[in-house]
């Protein structure tokens, strides 16, 4: 109530325009996004400690390594999971939910073989491999559909269509086998991008709590 005239109505919750009914009232989502939000910042320096070790061998043992990866694989698909979740809430992007799925099957099976690899060796090691290899071009198709549909999102959200286009190119990086050095650059930018925009999605929540 307004102190200075007790007879004024309550001040109002000012909320974005476009937003979805009931969207922010959902406390727990909007502490999903803020939980996620920060581990976004862990998987970021979690995909550094990878890039490092991949260009240094002797940085980490193997089984430390996968124990990286592992730990890195699983903050991705959380962090896809709310990214989809978001998406789907609040703009109702709903044909996201493939290339988001696709990208989950993907990571277990990529990591999967990674596993494999510590095990063996000689040709078999090889195959894998080039297996693990070949399986960045539908990683890669995978990604750049998420940042397509996510480009389709006619609203207009911090950061959001910025991190579809560099999604879309870190896609075609990883699908232009070529061009996958290309995601050490391209990498850590969409880690970052990706951490504001949730940090963004969470920060509404924020600005609609009332004021105590």
């Amino acid at each position: 109530m307004n102190t200075d005239n007790p007879y004024a109505a309550p001040a109002a919750t000012v909320v974005s325009s476009g937003v979805p009914a009931g969207y922010l009232q959902n406390s727990q989502f909007g502490q999903r996004l803020r939980l996620s939000a920060r581990l976004s910042i862990a998987y970021f320096f979690l995909s550094i400690v990878l890039v490092v070790a991949a260009f240094d061998g002797n940085l980490l043992s193997e089984t430390a390594t996968l124990a990286v990866e592992f730990a890195a694989d699983i903050a991705f698909i959380i962090l896809l999971r709310t990214l989809r979740d978001f998406l789907v809430r609040r703009f109702d992007c709903r044909k996201i939910n493939w290339p988001v799925n696709a990208l989950i099957v993907l990571t277990i099976l990529s990591f999967g073989l990674s596993s494999v690899l510590i095990l063996v060796a000689g040709e078999l090691a090889s195959q894998l491999e080039m297996l693990q290899l070949l399986l960045l071009i539908p990683y890669g198709i995978a990604t750049f559909f998420l940042g397509l549909k996510i480009r389709k999102v006619k609203a207009v959200f911090p950061y959001l269509s910025g991190f579809a286009h560099l999604t879309m190119l870190l896609g075609a990086c990883m699908a232009v086998i070529v061009l996958v050095v290309l995601v050490v650059v391209v990498g850590p930018v969409w880690d970052i991008l990706l951490a504001l925009l949730l940090f963004a999605a969470a920060r509404e929540f924020k600005e609609t709590e009332p004021v105590s």
